[in-house]
């Protein structure tokens, strides 16, 4: 029997012509381009490439081996590229981890969620957030704790070609649909996609396919009005569940584990960590992007190298004030005195807290510690001139 090894950013195409190579014979792996190098450095006999795209990926991939590798590899192209036919908005796959991070009752409360709706794959889930908030995160986070099928992410101007063209190979196969948008597609798409759903549950035997409808909303928007508003009443029928993503901004506690999530996620072989400066300003921030932004501004920081992202490192954030608004006066100043003072007015804003007291000053708390020290200043906890402190 034939070993093949069949690479296809495409989940749905992959599984569809996994089947079929099955069919005739081949024993068949489904790999992404990173599992398939690993295949080929352990010998493979065939690789299928489903289509062009994923061709030159696997191409390069191939010229990365190592010298005496052997490269007794058939490359193929199975079948001409799509085109407009192909309804995914993200072709090529996102390799990240994908996980709802975060500690706050939200968060605790839709992984919470997540687990009572893996147990029935056959409710239909309406979930909304403003922009970057992770509705797509969360969708995948149920698919995979599901565990049937394949995720399929339709793009909501391109609904109606998949519909046409590919609904049935997903009907076959089960999973996840997701439309992140579904307020974006017109009503008469809207009740197709309704009644495909129905036609295909009354047929008996068909494995669970779960609708996921995405819907973005402005800060004033409520999720049922918004559904009652912009969804056809057909397809909101179907709908069992609505979930809600909070916003950035109302769980900024989450911000720490968040951004050291994505530092983690990114790879690299060294994975640097945050200063406390760093921590401090991201604290500060509003984020207006959501979760999306934090993402962006940590993969954009790291891109610099180092063991430590400092603050500096950290785009300016609208509204920020980060420059310093001050004039030598003509007959000097007393620069320990000075120093002394900044020390003493750091330490009362963070209420002798040396660790904010340095995020404050973009120093260390070792550096926090010298200063104390070298102006005779005890610990905090025992300092009765720097207001209510609070000892660390």
């Amino acid at each position: 029997m034939k070993r093949v090894v069949l690479v296809d950013s495409d989940e749905l195409s992959r599984r569809v012509a996994a089947s079929q190579l099955r069919q005739q014979g081949s024993d068949v792996i489904e790999a992404d381009e990173q599992q398939a190098l690993e295949l080929f450095r352990k010998g493979v006999e065939a690789l299928v490439v489903w289509n062009g795209r994923d061709a030159a990926g696997v191409t390069r991939l191939l010229s990365s081996l190592e010298p005496g590798v052997p490269r007794s590899v058939w490359l193929f192209t199975a079948s001409p590229d799509r085109g407009n036919a192909d309804a995914s908005s993200a072709p090529v796959p996102d390799v990240r981890r994908v996980e709802l991070v975060g500690d706050t009752t939200s968060m605790r409360d839709l992984r919470a969620q997540v687990r009572r709706l893996a147990r029935h794959p056959g409710l239909h889930v309406f979930v909304g957030g403003e922009v970057g908030t992770g509705k797509q995160t969360f969708a995948r986070v149920l698919h995979a704790a599901t565990g049937a099928g394949v995720f399929v992410h339709a793009c909501p101007s391109r609904l109606g070609e998949f519909l046409d063209a590919r609904f049935g190979e997903l009907a076959e196969l089960g999973g996840t649909l997701y439309v992140p948008s579904i307020a974006e597609v017109p009503h008469a798409e809207q009740l197709r996609l309704a009644e495909l759903m129905h036609e295909r549950e009354v047929r008996s035997g068909a494995p669970p396919l779960r609708l996921v409808l995405g819907v973005r909303l402005a800060h004033q928007d409520v999720l049922e009005r918004v559904r009652r508003e912009q969804v056809d009443a057909t397809l909101s029928s179907r709908l069992a569940v609505s979930v809600e993503i909070v916003p950035l901004r109302r769980r900024k506690s989450d911000v720490d584990a968040l951004a050291r999530h994505f530092l983690e996620a990114g790879g690299g072989a060294t994975r640097p960590r945050l200063s406390d400066q760093a921590l401090w300003r991201l604290q500060q921030h509003e984020w207006p992007g959501n979760v999306r932004e934090l993402r962006n501004v940590i993969e954009q920081a790291a891109l610099a190298g180092g063991d430590v992202i400092e603050g500096a490192q950290l785009p300016a954030f609208p509204g920020e004030e980060l420059g310093i608004s001050f004039e030598l006066p003509k007959n000097g100043v007393d620069f320990c005195e000075l120093e002394r003072v900044v020390l003493e007015q750091a330490l009362t804003r963070s209420r002798g807290n040396q660790t904010r007291a340095a995020s404050l000053l973009g120093l260390t708390r070792d550096q926090i510690r010298y200063r104390m020290s070298k102006f005779g200043m005890v610990r905090p906890s025992a300092t009765r001139g720097l207001g209510d402190q609070a000892a660390e």
